[in-house]
This record gives structure tokens, C-alpha cells and sequence, in this order.
């Protein structure tokens, strides 16, 4: 079974299903485009529509991405809280990846 996680977006627990890295992956990259002064509208615009897609495909009930979508599509929530659905991931990378402090022994001259 996939894993599932539950975010909180507007007061609502959603479970979703956990993005995988090439998702992540994806998602950064679009996230660049849109942040770039030096992609045209219509880059930034299918980018959007992208990142959309990645957000749909990890809700699990019909019923959230119906509510989700409609949220969206009458403008009652931002895009970045929209990508709350990737948080779950994100923190687990982080502590997966968090270096590790090494102090080195003192070397004495004897």
C-alpha cells in the first residue's frame, strides 16, 4: 500500500500520497522557472500547470481534490499553500540529509 501522509491546508485534513523524489525533483525545477526573470509567460504558465498536476496526483479522495481545485479556481487560496501537499516529503529529506557536526579530537605533543 502507498504510504500516506495529512496535511492541513484551510482547516481541512487531506491525506495524501507521499510525492516521490523524482516529483520533488520535478517540482523544484518548476518552482525555478517560475522565480526566473528570464522565462517567457507562457513557460512560466505551463509550469503552473505542471506543478497543478504533481499537487492533484497525491490526493487521494476525489471529494479534497474536487474542493482543493475549486478553492484554486475561484481564488480562495494561493498556489504555495496548494503546495503544503509536499511538505511531508520535504521534512523527511531535510532529516534525512541534515549534516553531521564531527569535532575533532584534540592531538596532543607528547
Amino acid at each position: 500500500m502507498t504510504d500516506l501522509d495529512l496535511v492541513t491546508i484551510k482547516d481541512r485534513d487531506i491525506p495524501i500520497k507521499k510525492l516521490n523524489e523524482t516529483q520533488m525533483m520535478l517540482l523544484v525545477r518548476e518552482a525555478r522557472v517560475l522565480r526566473s526573470e528570464h522565462q517567457p509567460m507562457e513557460r512560466k504558465l505551463r509550469s503552473i500547470a505542471f506543478m497543478l498536476d504533481i499537487v492533484e496526483s497525491a490526493l487521494v479522495n476525489p471529494d479534497d481534490q474536487e474542493w482543493l481545485m475549486g478553492l484554486a479556481g475561484t481564488g480562495q487560496i494561493e498556489f504555495g499553500e496548494m503546495l503544503k501537499i509536499a511538505t511531508p516529503f520535504e521534512q523527511a529529506a531535510e532529516t534525512a540529509t541534515k549534516p553531521v557536526k564531527r569535532v575533532r579530537a584534540a592531538i596532543r605533543n607528547r
